[in-house]
């Protein structure tokens, strides 16, 4: 919302800059406010339009769970749980048989961590 105001006022007053005298004597004109405005705004459709898509994403995934059988939507989401407990079950084996893990083992971990107990009730708070 800031960069949909900034970018409008921004616009507007190099609009009414070019009009006055020094902005004539700069030799501000339209086509370079024009560009100017052009580009601040760049940002601002650009999340409009990224905004669209994850809407459309979100409607595709309603239908699809409304379109698909019980038993489906299940199996869709057992998914991550079953993830989970694998590479939970992946790090108890490895700490009980002194397995060395590395950097990239414990990201992997941290980030479904990170999930699940999260990142999640964030998302969740600011929704409700």
């Amino acid at each position: 919302m800031f960069k949909i105001l900034t970018a409008g006022l921004v616009g507007k007053a190099l609009s009414s800059f070019a009009k006055s005298k020094k902005g004539i004597d700069l030799g501000l004109n339209d086509e370079i406010v024009k560009a100017v405005s052009e580009y601040l705004e760049r940002d601002v459709k650009l999340e409009k339009e990224i905004l669209s898509q994850f809407e459309s994403a979100r409607d595709h995934d309603l239908n699809m769970a409304n379109k698909n059988s019980n038993i489906i939507n299940n199996i869709r989401g057992i998914v991550r749980p079953v993830c989970t407990f694998i590479a939970f079950a992946w790090y108890l084996y490895a700490k009980i048989n002194n397995i060395i893990l590395t950097v990239e083992d414990y990201t992997i971990i941290g980030g479904i961590l990170a999930f699940w107990f999260g990142f999640r009730s964030i998302d969740k708070k600011s929704s409700s």
